[in-house]
């Protein structure tokens, strides 16, 4: 009997020691899965590698932001800052080697040379030459007689008078029958063919300043009072005033608004080419926004990096307001405050698609 009430204790005792380890394994691994739900959500990018890859967190603050307007434009020389070189003389038309429409040349270079021999009548300009040099020569000889009044005043004044007609007739530049660029710039039209014949005075060719273009923008009809609130443009990271440019006007063509800045370029924007244009006018006080490239788009829904912790981050939903193409309002998922990584979202995005668990976290058990 007592054998058998030994048995039956120890038995009971196994049971309890079972029972008690059951619900200690269960409890503890409820725990332990809410605690990898929770790390689940993290992205793991150690900080040697973010510093390595350019990722930079700033703090996100409200403040002031354009009203923007998007647009489509074209930029086009600007016709303020384009001259004509013409010809100095009647004559066949010779273009120097090189010079078409979109050659650079420097001011005072040689566009072309006009031929006046080449045609019927020669050299009207040599023979307007020969006659000043002749009125200068009997001015000369005739001064020294006038002022002993060996010669009337009549003689001495008609001499004086041919000559100054004389010097009317000819043209210095027009020896040689050389053309030259009045400025720096690119050639933007050839008005005269090689070997055609022109008049003194014909246009050669047309020359634009290189350094100053013309922003036309357009949007629809119905937006036509809201750019006289415009006051600059950009196009993509290109602010027209922070390039010496102004709004030069407003008009409404073929259906569309349209409006104006003169800029000077710096190379990044060639003429002739279409653009995406921000047309920016009055401030907007207290608004939440980030740099375009700290803004992640996956599959149509748009997300932002918070830091978490050091070499943590959290991906988190927002909402897109206005661009100004540098900047991105955004209107919810972000109420200012939140560390957010402003530089080389993307490699944070490549390390969430790695899926690297945080440090001291195995989801084995």
């Amino acid at each position: 009997m007592n054998k058998s009430l030994t048995i039956t204790a120890l038995a009971l005792a196994m049971a309890m020691t079972a029972c008690g380890g059951h619900h200690h394994n269960e409890s503890t691994e409820t725990a332990e899965a809410d605690h990898h739900d929770h790390d689940d959500e993290l992205i793991e990018l150690p900080h040697e590698q973010a510093e390595r890859f350019g990722v930079e967190v700033d703090t996100v603050r409200s403040g002031d932001f354009a009203t923007v307007i998007h647009a489509s434009g074209i930029i086009e020389r600007s016709a303020a800052d384009a001259t004509t070189a013409t010809a100095p003389t009647a004559g066949i038309v010779r273009l120097n080697r090189g010079i078409s429409a979109g050659s650079q040349v420097a001011r005072n270079a040689q566009l072309a040379s006009i031929d006046p021999s080449a045609v019927s009548g020669g050299d009207n300009n040599r023979a307007a030459k020969a006659n000043l040099d002749a009125a200068r020569r009997e001015v000369e000889r005739l001064t020294p007689l006038y002022k002993e009044r060996l010669v009337t005043a009549a003689t001495y004044n008609a001499a004086v008078a041919a000559y100054e007609a004389a010097k009317a007739a000819y043209s210095p530049a027009a020896t040689g029958g050389r053309v030259y660029s009045p400025i720096s710039g690119v050639i933007t039209q050839i008005t005269a063919s090689d070997g055609a014949y022109v008049q003194a005075g014909d246009p050669i060719a047309t020359v634009a300043a290189d350094n100053r273009l013309t922003l036309h923008a357009e949007v629809a009809a119905e937006l036509y009072k809201s750019l006289a609130e415009v006051t600059d443009a950009r196009i993509g990271d290109f602010t027209l005033s922070e390039h010496g440019g102004t709004k030069s006007g407003v008009s409404a063509e073929n259906g569309y608004a349209c409006v104006y800045f003169t800029f000077s370029g710096d190379g990044r924007i060639a003429p002739g080419s279409g653009a995406d244009v921000y047309l920016l006018g009055t401030t907007r006080r207290d608004v939440i926004s980030l740099p375009k490239e700290a803004i992640s788009e996956q599959q149509g829904e748009y997300f932002v990096y918070i830091m978490h912790s050091h070499g943590h981050y959290v991906k988190t939903p927002v909402t897109l307001g206005d661009s100004d193409g540098r900047r991105v309002e955004i209107t919810s998922g972000l109420s200012g405050g939140e560390p957010v990584v402003v530089k080389g979202a993307m490699t944070v995005r490549l390390a969430e698609s790695s899926g690297a668990v945080p440090e001291g976290h195995s989801h084995n058990h």
